[in-house]
């Protein structure tokens, strides 16, 4: 079975995966730039403080351990996704194109949000841009993967 088949069968499952996929990124994601805005927020209250706690350092710790989780979430659903479509839609370029275009799609439109929001929140823009490099890479090498695939399948059929 094709992830993202161009057959009829499959239209359903297409698109439940899409909108399952997309709204699955897009919480790792902006619960890592929710999470992240709030522990810099924090921050300006610890360092207000003359001397930190026990609870404080507890704090700061459990802050940066789901900040980490939720980027980490984020990168590796697009590694598996990714993973997911090399093995069992490699042959099938329909399904491999549709796959970068989607995750292009999705990474322009968190960068165009960030740009968006970056007056209202606390973070830098090397912050929010963060856990899009690695994917950024990553969809570069699918991309890189897919021309290959391209490439071999005219030379094994030319027209």
């Amino acid at each position: 079975m094709y992830i993202l088949s161009e057959r009829s069968e499959n239209k359903s499952f297409n698109k439940l995966f899409i909108v399952a996929y997309s709204m699955l990124m897009l919480i790792f994601y902006y619960g890592y730039v929710l999470l992240d805005n709030y522990r810099i927020h924090k921050s300006h209250d610890w360092l207000s403080k003359s001397s930190l706690t026990e609870q404080d350092f507890n704090a700061i710790e459990q802050f940066g351990r789901w900040v980490t989780t939720f980027e980490t979430l984020f990168v590796v659903s697009f590694m598996i996704a990714g993973l997911f479509m090399h093995i069992f839609s490699r042959g099938n370029i329909y399904a491999v194109t549709h796959f970068l275009l989607l995750n292009t799609a999705l990474f322009a439109g968190i960068a165009l949000i960030n740009y968006i929001i970056l007056p209202v929140i606390s973070l830098p823009i090397g912050n929010l841009m963060q856990p899009l490099s690695p994917a950024l890479f990553i969809l570069v090498l699918f991309l890189i993967d897919l021309l290959w695939l391209r490439i071999r399948t005219k030379a094994a059929f030319p027209q």
